[in-house]
């Protein structure tokens, strides 16, 4: 049984032939904690933090006139790229730098970035490293979920009061 409607939403589809993607972040990084798929849950957190925060950074552009093709309206192509290509922490702190993130969800979200790259990286930290930290992950994996609800609700308008 899926989750949040998902059977009817395919059921629908199947009858009209329609192929669709939901993006529900939430449940895949629940089902990779209850697997204790540390890697997967983290580095999922991040490829979504990073599909997130694009869009609020896309949004954040062309609410203030930055990058716009005059003629459309819309983000100019290479600039559109330029955003796409940028990482999770240049993202991240993009987001902050421009107040749309306050102090505290950016420090969770870099910390949780961190213990992805240590996982994805382990020759940094040692082979054993994925094993030794597992009690600390479900926690980060909790934090994440956390972080990606504040990720989706970020709108190019509102600032953030700096928690600090």
């Amino acid at each position: 049984m899926q989750e949040n409607g998902e059977d009817e939403v395919e059921a629908g589809c199947a009858a009209f032939g329609v192929g669709i993607t939901l993006i529900e972040p939430f449940g895949e990084i629940k089902r990779a904690k209850e697997r204790r798929d540390w890697f997967a849950g983290l580095a999922t957190s991040v490829s979504y933090f990073e599909y997130f925060a694009t869009n609020a950074l896309k949004s954040y552009f062309k609410f203030h006139g930055i990058g716009l093709d005059q003629k459309t309206g819309e983000l100019k192509k290479d600039f559109s790229k330029l955003v796409e290509k940028l990482g999770a922490r240049r993202l991240v702190n993009l987001l902050h730098g421009f107040d749309l993130l306050n102090d505290e969800d950016y420090r969770q979200i870099i910390g949780i970035i961190i213990e992805r790259n240590n996982l994805v990286h382990q020759h940094r930290k040692g082979a054993g490293y994925r094993y030794r930290c597992e009690e600390g992950f479900g926690k980060l994996l909790d934090q994440a979920i956390s972080c990606l609800e504040v990720l989706q609700m970020i709108r190019p308008d509102q600032k953030k009061t700096a928690n600090l």
